[in-house]
């Protein structure tokens, strides 16, 4: 076994600690040319956005006391609640006396869990960019049609206005 070599288990001190970057690392370049552009995929509004970069304000984001969750407090707000609807989006209103909560819903015929998904999110998105516009307490249940998915993100945002509008007219 002339072609064995001797190796040492013990480990040579290094001069630099490794966890601070080398003169090899990443110094952060360019971002990315037009044409890597166009292959980003896009968020749930339709833009495309930088990876890590914050998502708004804490003004504009839905705080989690404001989410209305369970089961049973979505059929509630079915059973009970006055409806309206508007192009691709339809909502549900139970009147009270606390603050606005909202639940996001996606009705069955859209049928596949990606188109489902996506479907909440451009609904929950356009809530979030208009709940100003919501000047109504109780619960609500937003639900996304099938045109929510294909249609472009201004048509989804004036259709969430224009329920506003109407559950506010109802007062």
């Amino acid at each position: 076994m002339d072609d064995e070599a001797y190796l040492s288990a013990e480990q040579r001190a290094t001069k630099e600690d490794s966890r601070l970057p080398s003169q090899d690392a990443d110094e952060g370049g360019p971002e990315c040319t037009a044409e890597e552009e166009g292959k980003r995929p896009k968020a749930a509004d339709g833009e495309r956005r930088k990876v890590g970069r914050a998502r708004g304000t804490s003004r504009e984001r839905l705080p989690k006391s404001r989410i209305l969750r369970g089961r049973f407090a979505f059929e509630r707000v079915f059973r009970v609640g006055e409806h309206v609807r508007s192009g691709a989006v339809e909502a549900w209103l139970e009147r009270g006396e606390e603050d606005l909560r909202v639940g996001f819903a996606v009705s069955a015929r859209i049928r596949t869990k990606v188109r489902r998904n996506r479907a909440r999110r451009r609904l929950r998105e356009a809530f979030r960019r208009v709940q100003g516009e919501f000047q109504i307490s109780g619960n609500l249940v937003l639900m996304a049609l099938p045109g929510v998915v294909t249609t472009e993100w201004g048509a989804v945002l004036r259709d969430v206005q224009e329920v506003a509008r109407k559950l506010r007219d109802r007062a």
